[in-house]
């Protein structure tokens, strides 16, 4: 439609009859009202046919004028009152309705709150509903493991390394985290045993809170002759076992004879809490006696000025049928504090015939059982050791056997 003049006619303005009571809208060109007006009512201006309409005096599409229609025969929006809508951007107020879509409607049609409702609904069975615990994990702001703390919650945890542990990657973004024993020997490491089970070597002072008495096993020093005692490195006490030469056994010199065992030597035992070096005197196991004499005592054993263990008495000798002979007696005698204790008595010799005659054994020191005595020698007796007697000989032309010479024994500890 080409532009052109709204106009209203009623009725009373066409000059019809009181019947017409229909309301009738006109369109015809602006430029045309005149031409329009003559064909109705004859001729008459176009402002005399609008006056006579009641229409307004204005220009067309102007102020106090009639509407007017543009080229595409719309209304200008400066023509329309606010209150109506617009056909683009339009602006509803109150609670404007719209059809339903079915569900799946994907096309420009307005969606109402029915269906976006149905929407969600449908949704939900697919995909999982809000949930606290995800929420607390997209909230976290550092990298690394996650600690489910409380309901709904979680916080960022990382494995920390502590004393003899190794950590690699305890925050886990790097690669899985590992975690490692620190084994070495140093402060703050891991004593790991070897190939055979055993503790790596380790210095002594690397030990603590051992008990006051004793301590782990440094070294152990023996002197079986006379010499000087120098503490082992790292060593702070020791265990110091004395023990005196044993008596000779007494030798036989007719068949009905015997000699008996020497007695074996003293022993002391003693505990150091410091250690220096000190002179070792062993003394020697004393003699066994020919035939038919008794032989001799056994030497003093010293550990220093301090310490020491007497050696054993001799063994005697019996020439006749009947006859017996004390064993030697053992030693008794101990210098310094320690666990003394007195070494074993050599066996007697008896001579019950000229078939039946026994040379006696010798005494038992700490650590050795004696030499042995011959029985109805002639023979050779048994030579004690380490401070034990020697045996007594029976018979003939036989000679007892030697004490044996005393012995010291440091036990060193860290």
């Amino acid at each position: 439609m080409t532009s052109g003049v709204i106009v209203s006619l009623t009725p009373h303005t066409l000059g019809k009859a009181a019947d017409v009571n229909a309301a009738f809208l006109l369109c015809y060109p602006a430029a045309n009202v005149s031409t329009f007006a003559n064909s109705l009512m004859g001729s008459v201006s176009s402002a005399a046919f609008l006056a006579g309409l009641g229409m307004p005096a204005g220009s067309p599409g102007g102020a106090n004028g009639v509407a007017v229609l543009d080229g595409s025969g719309l209304l200008s929006d400066s023509q329309i009152p606010t209150a109506i809508a617009r056909l683009a951007s339009p602006s509803f107020t109150g609670a404007p309705q719209v059809p339903t879509a079915p569900p799946g409607t994907n096309t420009v049609q307005v969606a109402s709150t029915a269906f976006v409702q149905a929407a969600i609904a449908a949704l939900s069975s697919v995909y999982q509903a809000a949930s606290a615990l995800l929420s607390s994990i997209a909230g976290l702001a550092s990298n690394g493991l996650i600690a489910r703390t409380a309901s709904g919650t979680v916080a960022a945890r990382t494995i920390t390394a502590g004393t003899g542990v190794v950590v690699t990657n305890g925050d886990g973004v790097s690669g899985n985290p590992t975690i490692a024993v620190d084994v070495g020997t140093a402060a703050g490491k891991v004593v790991q045993l070897d190939g055979s089970a055993k503790l790596p070597a380790v210095d002594g002072s690397q030990l603590t809170n051992l008990p006051a008495a004793g301590g782990v096993l440094k070294n152990i020093q023996t002197f079986t002759s006379s010499g000087t005692y120098t503490p082992t490195v790292g060593a702070t006490r020791a265990k110091i076992t004395i023990i005196g030469g044993g008596g000779g056994g007494a030798g036989s010199n007719t068949a009905a004879g015997g000699g008996s065992g020497g007695g074996a030597g003293a022993s002391i035992v003693v505990y150091l809490t410091s250690l220096s070096s000190q002179a070792v005197t062993i003394g020697a196991g004393g003699t066994g006696g020919t035939a038919g004499n008794s032989g001799s005592a056994g030497g003093t054993t010293s550990f220093g000025s301090s310490y020491s263990a007497s050696g054993g008495g001799f063994g005697t000798y019996t020439s006749g049928v009947g006859g017996a002979a004390a064993g030697g007696s053992g030693g008794t005698a101990t210098t310094g504090t320690g666990r003394s204790a007195q070494g074993g008595s050599g066996s007697p010799a008896w001579t019950y015939s000229v078939g039946a005659r026994i040379g006696g054994n010798g005494g038992a020191s700490l650590v050795d059982g004696g030499g042995a005595g011959i029985v109805n020698g002639p023979g050779t007796a048994g030579n004690g050791k380490y401070g034990s007697g020697g045996g007594g000989a029976s018979g003939t032309a036989s000679a007892g056997g030697n004490g044996g010479d005393g012995l010291v024994i440091i036990e060193e500890f860290a």
